[in-house]
C-alpha cells in the first residue's frame, strides 16, 4: 500500500519507484567465483596384479546421490572482463596397457556411480581417446604425436640388420677369395709370373709336374727366349669347377691374343692348359731330324710334342755336325708354330772333317790284315791284278786318304785317295810272279750313323 505521507501526482496515481544509486558503504555482491582449471592428476604407478585377478582395472569412487541444487541467480557482471577457457595442454599418450585412475573417468549426473560403464583407454568416447567429448586436440601447427612401434616391428628391423650384415659381410669375403684364390686371382697370378720370366712360379700354378711333354717348360728356354712381355687378363668366365680366362700380351712387339683354362679340385684353382704351344719339327738327313733351345739340354725330336710359353726363340742344330740352311727363328703364340716353314738340317763341315777322319782311321786298321786279294778289298781298294792269280800277299802303300764332298743334304767323296798295292802269286806264263797296281779307294761304301749325339759309320 503506498504512503499517503508521499506527495503524490497530480492526478493522485501513485509514482513508479525510481532507481537507488547503491552506496558504495553497502557491500556489493560477489562477482561470480571462475573455477581454476584442475590439473589432471599424474597416474599412479599400476599395481602389480594379484595371481586371482590378472586384469585389474580402476573404478570411480563411489558419490552419495544428492538432489540437483537450484540454479544461482544471475549476477550482473561487467562485460569487459570475460572468462576464457584456461590454455589445455595435449596429454601424453599412455601406454594401452596402462590402467585410468579413476579420479580421470567423469560421473553420470544422476546416476548411480557404481552402475555406471568406464570406458577402456583407447576406446571411443573414452578420456583422451579421438571424437570423445570434451577430449583435447592438439594445438594448431603441432606434429602429429607417433605411437611406439610395437615388439614384432623392432623383431623385424633388427632380424633384417642382421641379414644385411651377414650378407655384406659374405660379400667381402668372396670377393676376398675370388681376388686371392678364386680363378681370376689365380690367372693373373699365372700371367704375372710369365710377364715377369718367372717360370717356376707358373709352373707350380700349372702343375707341371714332370711330364715329358712339359720338360721344355721346367728348363731356362723361356728365360734365354725373348718371351712375351705385358700379359693382361681380358676377361674370365666360369661355369661351375671350370673357367676360361682370356689375355693379351705382346711378342717382339706385336699384340696377341690367347686363352688358357682353370679348373677347381679339392687343393683349390689352378691352370689346366696354359698358354703353350707345341714347338715345330724338322727334318733333315741321316736322321738328323732333332734341334736344340737354348737353356734347354736335351734335344727337341719328333718323338714327342713338346711345348713352349710365348716367346720368341732361335734354333741351334742339334750337335757339330748339322746346321740349317738358314737362320731357325720361331715365334710361339697364340697360334703356335703350327704351319711354319722350318729350314733343313744339312751336313756341316765339321761333319766332313769327322767323316774324313774315321775313314783314314778304318784304312789303317784294315790294311794292317790285309793278306790277300779278299782283304784287300775290303779295305775299299779298287784295284785288281792282271798278271798274277792265286795271290798269296799283298803290300798296300797309301799315297793319299780318301776325302768326302758335302753335298746340300748329303755328302760323296770328293777325294777317292790314292795308293799302291804289290800283288804275289802265280804268274800267268808259270811260276811265281809279283804284280804292283796303282789304286783308289773308290770301293768304300759307308754311311754315317748319328746317335745320342756322337758321329760314327757303318760300312758295307
Amino acid at each position: 500500500m503506498s504512503d499517503t505521507n508521499q506527495p503524490g501526482s497530480p492526478d493522485g496515481a501513485v509514482p513508479e519507484p525510481q532507481p537507488v544509486a547503491p552506496d558504495p558503504s553497502e557491500a556489493q555482491p560477489a562477482a561470480p567465483i571462475v573455477p581454476e582449471p584442475v590439473a589432471a592428476p599424474e597416474p599412479p604407478a599400476a599395481p602389480a596384479p594379484e595371481e586371482s585377478d590378472p586384469i585389474r582395472q580402476w573404478a570411480a569412487p563411489a558419490v552419495p546421490a544428492q538432489a540437483d541444487p537450484a540454479p544461482p541467480a544471475l549476477p550482473v557482471v561487467d562485460p569487459a572482463p570475460q572468462w576464457a577457457p584456461p590454455a589445455v595442454q595435449t596429454p601424453a599418450i599412455q601406454d594401452p596397457a596402462m590402467p585410468v585412475p579413476a579420479a580421470q573417468v567423469p560421473a553420470m549426473p544422476g546416476a548411480d556411480p557404481a552402475q555406471q560403464w568406464i570406458p577402456q583407454p583407447g576406446a571411443p568416447g573414452a578420456p583422451g581417446a579421438p571424437g570423445a567429448p570434451g577430449a583435447p586436440y592438439p594445438a594448431a601447427g603441432a606434429p602429429p604425436v607417433k605411437r611406439g612401434l610395437p615388439k614384432w616391428a623392432l623383431w623385424l628391423i633388427i632380424g633384417g640388420s642382421a641379414a644385411i650384415l651377414a650378407i655384406i659381410a659374405l660379400v667381402v669375403v668372396l670377393v676376398v677369395v675370388v681376388s686371392s684364390g678364386g680363378p681370376k686371382g689365380t690367372a693373373s697370378d699365372y700371367l704375372s709370373s710369365l710377364s715377369s720370366g718367372k717360370v717356376a712360379a707358373a709352373n707350380k700354378i700349372a702343375r707341371v709336374d714332370g711330364d715329358k711333354r712339359l720338360a721344355v717348360l721346367e728348363s731356362d728356354a723361356y728365360a734365354k727366349s725373348k718371351h712375351a712381355t705385358d700379359y693382361e687378363l681380358t676377361s674370365i668366365s666360369q661355369v661351375n669347377d671350370r673357367a676360361l680366362a682370356s689375355t693379351t700380351y705382346k711378342v717382339d712387339g706385336s699384340t696377341v691374343r690367347g686363352t688358357f683354362e682353370l679348373r677347381k679340385d679339392d687343393k683349390g684353382w689352378y691352370v689346366s692348359r696354359g698358354l703353350t704351344d707345341p714347338l715345330p719339327r724338322v727334318y733333315g738327313s741321316n736322321g738328323a731330324d732333332a734341334y736344340r733351345l737354348p737353356g734347354y739340354d736335351g734335344l727337341i725330336t719328333n718323338d714327342l710334342s713338346l711345348e713352349a710359353y710365348p716367346g720368341v726363340y732361335t734354333a741351334e742344330p742339334p750337335n757339330k755336325y748339322f746346321e740349317f740352311s738358314e737362320p731357325f727363328v720361331f715365334e710361339i703364340g697364340s697360334e703356335g708354330a703350327s704351319g711354319l716353314n722350318t729350314p733343313k738340317l744339312v751336313p756341316s763341315q765339321a761333319m766332313a772333317d769327322e767323316i774324313d777322319a774315321q775313314l783314314k782311321t778304318h784304312i789303317d786298321e784294315c790294311l794292317k790284315s790285309v793278306t790277300d786279294l779278299s782283304s784287300v778289298r775290303k779295305c775299299g781298294i779298287s784295284g785288281y791284278p792282271s798278271k798274277v792269280y792265286d795271290v798269296k800277299k799283298a803290300t798296300v802303300s797309301v799315297k793319299s786318304y780318301p776325302k768326302v764332298e758335302l753335298q746340300q743334304y748329303s755328302y760323296e767323296l770328293k777325294e777317292k785317295g790314292a795308293a799302291s798295292v804289290t800283288f804275289t802269286g802265280k804268274a800267268i806264263g808259270g811260276g811265281e810272279g809279283s804284280e804292283t797296281l796303282d789304286v783308289d779307294f773308290s770301293r768304300l761304301i759307308f754311311r754315317p750313323v748319328f746317335e745320342d749325339g756322337k758321329l760314327s759309320i757303318t760300312y758295307y
